[in-house]
């Protein structure tokens, strides 16, 4: 008995021995042919949900049993990317990408061999424009409607809003996530506004955005109840963040950004002799290196009972270079204590609270530059023609 060999021809010589010792005078030759596994048939692949499916027909072995099948991915066998492993006859995983990606197939024995490797590809066509999208203004709400993408391989998770006072949509505030095909915008000044939507697939694919115009005028039922300007430097908690003088009299927030560091503890922490280390480090930027995230929270007591009312947060923000992203967080409550959170909102409708919650979280990849957020403008809108 011999181990398993890998794919390739064999000679083998036999002679018979006696009890002495003696050997026959001739051999016997024997040629074993090892063979590879054969190319895997029957391929094929379907998307199913938010997932893509390979399936295939099982290999019959040649010498050697078929151990498992190897999956991978890429342009070139080659160079492809490696994903799985399979004993069974199909494999299943989650689409996290885009356009064309070639799979690759390939059956290896129990020895180790591979077979020729079968190829199959996949297109995942993203969303296109959602379709019909329209505004109704009545007073000052603003309803939102739009239809599912006409093209779409996967299906749609949840539509981006978006909007601005502004045509430019890189620059446009972003109100949520939506799973439906409609939302409805309260807005309580009058002005002319920009909506955009865009599909996001279940691999995270984003459509091209579509834009919408509406034009609100002076809401007739709400007035302003509170409008406070908020100081950056009267912050209850401040983490990775800097107050800077954009301009005399005014203040801003510069995050995120490392704080409590000397000049020499950060050249030390870092291992810096020079400037120039920190250029050659790929820190070009006064505030680099800096953190990946800092916080903002300020809370408000309004020493009264407010009733139904819309609570609205808005701030300048500047993103000195590279990726930021800047979420607030809008919190209520009666007794100061414990308080209702939404998450990711610029504004919020609440009722029967005194006090008022605000937090924003500035967050970076590594490498990025902070971002600054000037002095924040929180407003109540309370519904009614009186105010207690």
């Amino acid at each position: 008995t011999l181990k398993t060999q890998v794919a390739g021809i064999y000679i083998f010589f036999l002679q018979a021995v006696d009890t002495s010792g003696n050997k026959s005078v001739s051999a016997t030759q024997l040629v074993v042919d090892v063979t590879a596994p054969a190319s895997v048939t029957g391929l094929g692949i379907v998307i199913d949900g938010p997932d893509y499916v390979l399936s295939w027909v099982d290999v019959p072995p040649n010498i050697f049993q078929i151990e498992q099948y190897l999956i991978f991915f890429g342009d070139d066998f080659n160079t492809a990317t490696f994903i799985t492993s399979t004993k069974a006859n199909s494999f299943r995983q989650k689409v996290l990408f885009g356009g064309l990606r070639r799979y690759w197939l390939v059956a290896q024995d129990v020895a180790g061999n591979l077979g020729t490797e079968t190829a199959i590809d996949l297109n995942i066509a993203v969303p296109s424009n959602v379709r019909q999208f329209t505004n109704e203004v009545v007073d000052n709400n603003v309803l939102l409607r739009w239809l599912v993408p006409a093209v779409h391989s996967l299906p749609i998770e949840e539509y981006e809003v978006r909007r601005s006072d502004v045509d430019d949509f890189d620059l446009a505030d972003v109100l949520g996530f939506i799973n439906g095909t409609f939302q409805t915008v309260f807005e309580i000044i009058a002005n002319t506004y920009f909506y955009w939507v865009r599909a996001k697939d279940t691999a995270g694919n984003f459509g091209p955005e579509r834009q919408v115009v509406a034009i609100v005028n002076e809401p007739p039922d709400f007035e302003i109840f509170s409008d406070q300007i908020i100081d950056v430097d009267t912050a209850d908690s401040l983490i990775n963040m800097t107050i800077v003088e954009p301009s005399p009299g005014e203040k801003a927030l510069v995050g995120p950004t490392l704080t409590g560091l000397t000049w020499q503890n950060y050249f030390e922490f870092y291992g810096f002799s020079t400037p120039e280390d920190r250029i050659n480090a790929g820190f070009p930027i006064y505030g680099q290196p800096n953190a990946q995230w800092g916080y903002f929270e300020k809370t408000i007591d309004f020493g009264t009972i407010i009733p139904a009312t819309l609570i609205k947060v808005t701030f300048l923000k500047t993103i000195l270079a590279g990726t930021i992203n800047i979420s607030t967080t809008i919190g209520y409550s009666l007794d100061g204590i414990v308080f209702i959170e939404t998450l990711d909102v610029s504004q919020v409708f609440a009722s029967d609270f005194q006090f008022v919650r605000i937090k924003i979280l500035i967050g970076c990849p590594p490498g990025s530059v902070p971002g600054q957020t000037m002095g924040m403008l929180l407003a109540l809108t309370y519904d009614g023609t009186t105010v207690p």
